[in-house]
């Protein structure tokens, strides 16, 4: 299914004769009975996802008729990490859309340090709430969802080990769209492909912590705040075949508007082709920033292959001390091939510094 828009999504999603299926791993009640259930949602029994989940068993399935359900669905009973974790693991939540809810529209909890067990997320619809997906995965995919009009951040990740976002949309958010913290739990595997951040007032992307590899491929970011994009302290990062375009400064102070800024991150790969496109179809980039299109602060940045278009600035080079990292030096290797100019003019790609006042700490979750 094509993310399409918002009215669009939602009588699509209206209009689905089938059934929706949640199905549930692993709850404290798991051994108490024997063959697995199929609870129906709504019933009478069972007015609500939440009622069902709160009586689903280990093997248990729930099937959820379409419509919009106005409830907050925490997923820690739904995959079932309470005193159980089940030896095949996993869950998945499909064709389902979710308005509200006064902490996140999926909520994952790690109890006593033992992350949730694995979810897939699949043409999800999350809107009109404080967040999207929030909390702690060992391992989390979502594949053609869209989450919008988010108080806070549309994706709200702590993960332990692989995270992918792919063939979706996050837009209209309050925070970031994606704000992904790998400090606490490992190196990380971090993947978004082929998605669209946009109109997100926090920033568009960050990735905060030792995760590696990060890969940001294809993806279409647009009149993003602050940055586009933004790693701090992260190992090794792929940026490569994305439009980045129109990041605009923060609106309460006028900071930043850059399309990629790089903190104290020890390898960042930009990179471009002629044969991938962003979205598949869109000529990668990184445009019309309203101050530089790439900043390093304490970290190593290289350039392939890169086209930058009328940003105010192209390259930025800040001292590492700036972030917090002081023995970081900062610097851009140009492998060739990059562009620099406006409205066709080609001119050589140049860095600048300008004393930049430090970034702002990264923002709660």
């Amino acid at each position: 299914m094509k993310i399409q828009s918002k009215r669009s999504k939602v009588r699509a999603l209206s209009a689905l004769l089938a059934l929706t299926t949640i199905w549930v791993a692993g709850l404290t009640n798991a051994q108490q009975r024997g063959r697995p259930q199929t609870l129906q949602v709504p019933s009478d029994q069972f007015p609500t996802i939440q009622s069902a989940i709160n009586a689903a068993a280990n093997g248990d399935k729930i099937r959820v008729a379409p419509g919009v359900y106005n409830e907050f669905v925490p997923l820690e009973r739904a995959i079932g990490v309470v005193n159980y974790q089940p030896p095949d693991g996993g869950g998945k939540i499909e064709s389902l859309l979710i308005r509200g809810g006064a902490g996140a529209g999926i909520l994952g909890v790690a109890i006593e340090g033992r992350f949730p067990t694995p979810l897939e997320v699949k043409q999800v619809i999350i809107h009109q709430g404080v967040r999207g997906v929030a909390g702690s995965f060992s391992d989390f995919s979502a594949e053609e969802c869209k989450v919008a009009d988010m108080l806070w951040h549309g994706f709200s990740i702590k993960a332990k080990g692989k995270i992918q976002i792919a063939e979706s949309v996050v837009e209209l958010c309050g925070g970031l769209g994606y704000y992904g913290n790998n400090t606490e739990t490992g190196s990380g595997d971090v993947s978004l492909l082929n998605d669209t951040f946009g109109v997100n007032s926090g920033g568009g992307i960050l990735i905060f912590g030792n995760a590696k590899p990060v890969g940001v491929t294809k993806c279409y970011l647009y009149a993003n705040r602050y940055a586009g994009i933004r790693l701090k302290e992260v190992g090794l990062a792929a940026i490569c075949h994305n439009l980045i375009k129109l990041t605009q400064p923060r609106k309460i102070d006028g900071k930043f508007g850059d399309g990629i800024v790089a903190e104290c991150s020890e390898n960042v790969i930009v990179c471009q082709d002629g044969q991938n496109f962003a979205l598949d179809y869109l000529p990668p980039g990184i445009e019309d920033s309203a101050r530089a299109g790439v900043t390093t602060i304490g970290s190593n940045v290289s350039l392939t292959n890169v086209k930058f278009e009328c940003n105010l600035i192209d390259l930025d080079a800040e001292d590492g001390g700036l972030s917090g990292c002081p023995n970081h030096p900062s610097s851009f290797d140009d492998k060739g091939g990059n562009l620099c100019g406006c409205d066709g003019a080609n001119v050589a790609c140049q860095v600048k510094s300008l004393n930049l006042d430090p970034p702002d700490p990264v923002p709660q979750p």
